[in-house]
């Protein structure tokens, strides 16, 4: 079983399956996407040296069957999926928000920001069917993305940390370590909240020996948020309905884009910087697929 899903700005779906008008009769692309290396030479070098390797983006091409039982139904149908697909309900070129493909199989279910090349061609027909038609999905992102967001953290104050857990799970001791897991195929990113308290936390991934520190106190009443995600790095201070750049409350020394969780248990420790222990610090992921 294989079922794709396209969902649009609009809050409109269109399910292609295998129940009609939208059969589902093939889908190429969901496996790991290419990869683009870059290589150096030496002089008198046999072959090359690798420098990096970068994935590519992936596109997504299905083949599909619209099947209807009357000519009026055929037409209409097509208008409909003319309609889903338009390029304003992909993307909003001012908020930067796409549109998203969900792609479940007999062993899960995983997504990716998706735009749609266009409706496809209805050229070959046969009586109210269309038979084998290409729609492309160009998609940003190489990897596919668990359904649901991981959040963890520590319990508040001096409370031990029990199992099992319960979520949102926050960040409140001087000093303390929890095991965040990745169960995706490669290093993900992570968005972080923590509420202002004046104080200076440091949230450090001893895992892979990266840290996020405060060189200033965070106001109280404000709440802050970071995004490690290069396709959308961000440092945001928000108070009183107001949001503004923060970037400059940071330690420079370690790229954010470096903080990440690894493949597996990441040992993650909290230090509040004080001995007030009051700030509060959640953190967020999804699982990130090679391919599925």
């Amino acid at each position: 079983m294989q079922i794709v899903t396209y969902e649009n700005l609009l809050g409109e779906s269109v399910v292609f399956g295998a129940a009609p008008p939208y059969v589902l009769a093939h889908v190429e692309g969901t496996e790991s996407a290419d990869v683009d290396r870059k290589t150096m030479k030496g002089a008198l070098q046999h072959g090359e040296t690798t420098e990096s390797v970068l994935r590519q983006d992936r596109a997504l091409e299905l083949t599909i069957n619209l099947i209807t039982l009357s000519r009026v139904e055929m037409y209409h149908t097509r208008a409909q999926l003319c309609s889903a697909l338009g390029a304003e309900s992909a993307f909003d070129p001012q908020t930067g928000q796409r549109a998203r493909i969900v792609y479940r199989n007999d062993f899960g279910q995983w997504w990716t920001w998706a735009v749609p090349r266009g409706a496809p061609k209805f050229q070959k027909r046969i009586q109210d069917i269309h038979p084998s038609m290409k729609i492309t999905f160009d998609c940003d992102s190489p990897f596919w993305f668990s359904m649901k967001e991981n959040h963890g953290g520590f319990s508040v104050g001096d409370v031990p940390f029990r199992m099992p857990l319960r979520f949102p799970l926050r960040f409140a001791a001087r000093e303390a370590e929890v095991r965040l897991q990745n169960s995706g195929h490669v290093r993900t990113p992570v968005r972080i909240i923590a509420k202002g308290e004046g104080e200076k936390p440091s949230i450090v991934n001893q895992t892979t020996g990266k840290r996020i520190s405060f060189i200033a106190p965070l106001p109280e009443g404000t709440e802050m948020e970071i995004n490690t995600d290069p396709s959308d790095l961000f440092v945001r201070l928000r108070h009183n309905g107001t949001e503004s750049n923060a970037f400059g409350y940071l330690e420079v020394s370690t790229p954010l884009t470096e903080f990440y969780l690894a493949p597996g248990p990441n040992l993650v420790a909290y230090e509040s910087g004080s001995a007030s222990q009051k700030t509060a610090v959640d953190i967020y992921w999804r699982d990130r697929f090679e391919g599925v």
